[in-house]
């Protein structure tokens, strides 16, 4: 047992949370305050100011300095056992979700890499062989399903093996470069444009009939023959161009348009023949 105040003191000050005072007291504590006895003045001027504090306000003081004030303390320790393994498993996490993310683009690039070289020759940057004709076959089942029409426009380069063997082979493919350009630049979006082989270059057009097919091929021939190559010859193509029938399959349509192509060359050259 002790003193209400000297209780609640102790209490607050060494923060006993779960320590409470339970039950009621009938006894009461006079504060008083010690004052010098020579000091007249100030204790004249003491009983002064608490003559003018009415009863209420005592019982306020009163009950303020009995009453017990916590001042709630938390154990860092224990929340930093709980937060930093938190935070080490977040940052495990975003690092790996990183690593993951880089994985995947890294494998994106490389399938898309992959993907160009099995589509893609590496010169021209248009259609390989292997591309085309998986389009062909595409084609041919459009047209077998809805009844929609395609032709194929097939040209070489004239004389090429000249400007290979008199110009050298780094202006050969400089030819083969422009050309593509110049095609490229000449037809819809909805075309497909390949390299052959060598010096011949295929054209599939969807939705296009052999009259369009030919008016096409004619101006590529004019375009590619007025084109500068900067070499001192000028540069000229010829063009076999037919139209996917019913009873067509891919060798006989290209072995048709590879007849007509091949006809020009033999009948002067820079021309488009319809088959």
């Amino acid at each position: 047992m002790s003193k209400m105040p000297a209780l609640n003191y102790n209490i607050s000050y060494e923060g006993l949370t779960n320590i409470k005072i339970v039950g009621s007291f009938d006894e009461k504590y006079q504060l008083k305050l010690i004052v010098n006895s020579d000091n007249k003045t100030l204790l004249n001027l003491l009983n002064k100011a608490i003559s003018t504090i009415t009863e209420k306000e005592r019982e306020l003081i009163s009950s303020k300095y009995y009453s017990v004030i916590f001042q709630n303390s938390y154990d860092y320790k224990e929340i930093y056992k709980v937060v930093v393994p938190l935070i080490i498993v977040i940052f495990f996490i975003i690092r790996s979700n990183r690593k993951m993310n880089m994985e995947i683009k890294k494998r994106t690039k490389i399938e898309k890499e992959l993907q160009q070289m099995a589509n893609i020759d590496p010169l021209t940057q248009i259609f390989n062989r292997r591309k085309i004709k998986s389009m062909i076959n595409q084609e041919i089942h459009r047209f077998k399903r809805y009844k929609r029409d395609f032709s194929i426009i097939f040209f070489d380069i004239d004389d090429f093996k000249f400007v290979n063997d008199n110009l050298g082979h780094s202006i050969g493919d400089e030819v083969l470069v422009k050309i593509s350009n110049v095609v490229k630049s000449s037809i819809r979006d909805a075309d497909y444009f390949g390299r052959w082989g060598g010096e011949e270059f295929i054209i599939i057009l969807p939705e296009t009939d052999k009259i369009k097919a030919s008016n096409i091929a004619h101006i590529l021939k004019e375009k590619i023959s007025n084109n500068d190559f900067s070499v001192n010859k000028t540069i000229t193509c010829s063009f076999g161009v037919t139209q996917f029938e019913e009873s067509d399959n891919e060798d006989s349509i290209l072995s048709r348009v590879d007849h007509a192509m091949y006809y020009v060359k033999k009948h002067g050259k820079n021309s488009v023949k319809v088959a």
